[in-house]
């Protein structure tokens, strides 16, 4: 009887339900939050523009929590270290959907000031935050199995059996 290793590649399972429940779960919180943040900066004088009204506003919070849920799936599922890979990712997201803002705030900051610009970033960085924080609880990453040095993931060694 002769036993080989072959190394243990562990791709990581999440039920339809668990992210579903994920991007539910992110969806209203990110909703709800924005939402305020609207409310509040319309209540401290910003002008109603469309980029700052409670109906898109939540629409393209409830998007970005979907797609998001499936991004980090995806990562999740994909990479051999996905918490590096979304050390990397998720700035750089929250950094492009700056562009829209910056874009926004050439367009309309001498009619409209500053005020709907700084909400739409707070909107921004507050999403992504409540998202990444239900993402890790809801459907959490693998931890490495990593080497002393360096951090870099190590193969576990499963034995097969030859018959």
């Amino acid at each position: 009887m002769t036993t080989m290793t072959q190394p243990n590649v562990s791709v990581q399972r999440h039920s339809r339900r668990r992210i579903a429940m994920a991007a539910l779960i992110a969806a209203a919180a990110t909703g709800l939050v924005d939402a305020f943040i609207g409310i509040i900066a319309l209540a401290l004088g910003a002008k109603v523009t469309l980029t700052l009204s409670p109906g898109p506003d939540v629409a393209f919070a409830v998007i970005a929590s979907i797609v998001g849920a499936f991004g980090w799936t995806f990562i999740a599922r994909r990479f051999s270290n996905p918490r590096r890979v979304l050390q990397i990712v998720a700035p750089v997201v929250l950094l492009l959907s700056f562009i829209p803002d910056a874009l926004f705030a050439a367009a309309t900051v001498t009619t409209t000031g500053w005020a709907p610009v700084a909400a739409l970033l707070l909107m921004h960085i507050a999403t992504i935050s409540l998202a990444l924080a239900t993402y890790g609880t809801v459907i959490p990453i693998r931890k490495n199995h990593s080497s002393a040095e360096g951090g870099v993931p190590v193969e576990r060694a499963v034995p097969i059996t030859a018959k």
